[in-house]
């Protein structure tokens, strides 16, 4: 793992622990390097409220919704968030539930350059596309997608 992961995978802890203590108390984590980015999964000690903490997140450290989708009446939901990019402070958070809203666990991927970053989320704004469901709140337009890169 480089130096820049850790550092965005550190930042992102110390700020989730501070100002998200009510969710981050207790955690979990497994770590892949994958090619272009860095995975943390962190498996919660409760179920959460996937809503809940994805307005949290918004909230407390600027995350931007790239899609929510619900579908199955609200059983299944799928959330990716992503942070504006700055140095050690590129990433993206991915949540999704089976359970009207619960999640056990949320997989965070952080990026070591601009490209890589906009390259993945923008696949991740394609795919959405294709989700069967809902679209609860997103990013409209490539355009809208890319004023956050620049």
């Amino acid at each position: 793992m480089n130096e820049i992961f850790t550092n965005s995978a550190d930042l992102f802890k110390e700020n989730a622990t501070r100002f998200m203590s009510s969710f981050f108390s207790e955690y979990k984590e497994r770590s892949y390097d994958r090619t272009d980015y860095y995975e943390v999964i962190f498996t919660l000690s409760k179920q959460q409220n996937l809503s809940k903490m994805a307005l949290k997140f918004i909230e407390n450290m600027h995350l931007r919704t790239l899609y929510a989708v619900k579908s199955g009446d609200g059983k299944f939901i799928q959330t990716v968030l992503y942070s504006i990019p700055y140095e050690n402070e590129m990433y993206s958070i991915y949540m999704s539930s089976n359970q009207y809203g619960l999640i056990d666990e949320l997989r965070v991927h952080f990026y070591d350059s601009l490209d890589n970053m906009y390259r993945i989320i923008q696949r991740a704004w394609v795919v959405s596309f294709s989700l069967s469901g809902i679209l609860i709140e997103g990013v409209e337009s490539e355009a809208e997608l890319i004023k956050s890169f620049v």
